[in-house]
């Protein structure tokens, strides 16, 4: 009976053991790291504007402390998030609208309808932060989808490795729920 028990403690320890590694894998450590498979801490990617072959120049990629500020002005940026929607409920940018993820027929038709009546010189800043932008599936589809629907003044949130890196522990403002 007692090896039972110990041997069910044991699976229970490996298996929040691995979910722990999961979040920190998906989610960062936040204080400058970042965990690896092996469980070695590693640091964060950093991929300046200049240094990607992307859609957007340079003058569309907005650092989160600008967004920030810009968000407690008087005339703020509309902010959309094209990921998927458990990060959005996890934590957003407060007042930023959910548009689905991008990579899908779906998400983009839904992106289209969130942004369907919005005039075309309006400030739209739009984010995903589920991964390494540079990996991200999401922001590329949602840049050339805005383009295309006639929009001037778009902007990318930098976010090089996630949102909770990037944005929740600096400190940023998020709040969760929502979609």
């Amino acid at each position: 009976m007692r090896y039972v028990a110990a041997k069910r403690i044991i699976l229970l320890i490996a298996a929040s053991t691995a979910v722990v590694g999961l979040a920190q894998l998906l989610y960062g450590q936040g204080k400058g790291s970042v965990i690896s498979v092996s469980g070695e801490a590693r640091e964060p990617v950093r991929v300046s504007p200049s240094e990607r072959d992307d859609p957007w120049s340079a003058e569309e990629v907005i650092e989160p402390d600008a967004l920030a500020r810009a968000l407690l002005g008087e005339t703020k940026p509309i902010v959309i998030q094209v990921g998927i929607v458990h990060l959005y409920r996890l934590g957003h940018i407060p007042g930023s609208k959910f548009a689905g993820p991008a990579t899908s027929t779906e998400g983009l038709d839904m992106l289209k309808k969130v942004v369907q009546d919005i005039p075309r010189t309006s400030e739209i800043v739009y984010y995903c932060g589920c991964c390494p932008w540079k990996d991200c599936p999401n922001i590329r589809p949602a840049h050339k989808v805005l383009k295309e629907m006639g929009f001037k003044k778009i902007k990318i949130l930098n976010i090089p490795n996630n949102f909770s890196e990037d944005w929740a522990a600096k400190g940023l403002p998020t709040e969760k729920g929502g979609a």
